[in-house]
């Protein structure tokens, strides 16, 4: 570095850069840094503000047949029995009816299925066949999700742990 040692006297007009240079890194690496936390920190508050809706609700991605393709075969040999749920909430298991919910298709309380689910488990508890073979249900595309998911877990009660799901188009 030059000084200049002329006689003019008057003010210096230049300016040392470094404490500023060096003041404006340390920022840019606290800022570096705490950005990181507080995105962390935002997200976690965003997800217990919204941890009740994210209970309700639930992301479905059903599968659907393409209707040019042929049905699949029913083979003889397959010995599970088959339960059917039709679009008014009739109960069939084995072709006979077992319990029927017509006048609560459309529920303003999922309770009042209650005695439909128990005459479904009723009709079940003592099907040895079901237990080891496992349940095949077949239900309309209409039924609410809610029923089925009541019917299986009446099965799950009764230890038939094998069911499955018939397509429907």
């Amino acid at each position: 570095m030059g000084m200049s040692t002329g006689g003019s006297g008057g003010a210096m007009s230049e300016i040392n850069v470094t404490p500023l240079v060096d003041v404006m890194l340390v920022l840019l690496i606290i800022f570096m840094v705490a950005a990181p936390l507080i995105e962390r920190e935002h997200s976690k508050q965003e997800l217990q503000e919204n941890r009740d809706l994210q209970q309700r609700l639930v992301t479905l991605n059903l599968p659907v047949l393409d209707k040019t393709l042929p049905a699949p075969e029913v083979r003889d040999e397959v010995t599970s029995t088959k339960l059917t749920i039709s679009a008014t909430l009739a109960v069939g298991f084995e072709g006979k009816p077992v319990a029927d919910c017509s006048e609560h298709v459309r529920p303003k309380d999922k309770a009042e299925w209650t005695e439909c689910l128990d005459k479904t488990q009723a009709a079940l508890t003592n099907q040895s066949k079901a237990k080891e073979f496992g349940v095949v249900i077949d239900a309309d595309p209409t039924v609410p999700f809610g029923f089925v998911v009541g019917v299986i877990d009446r099965m799950h009660r009764l230890e038939i742990t094998k069911v499955g799901m018939l397509p429907r188009r």
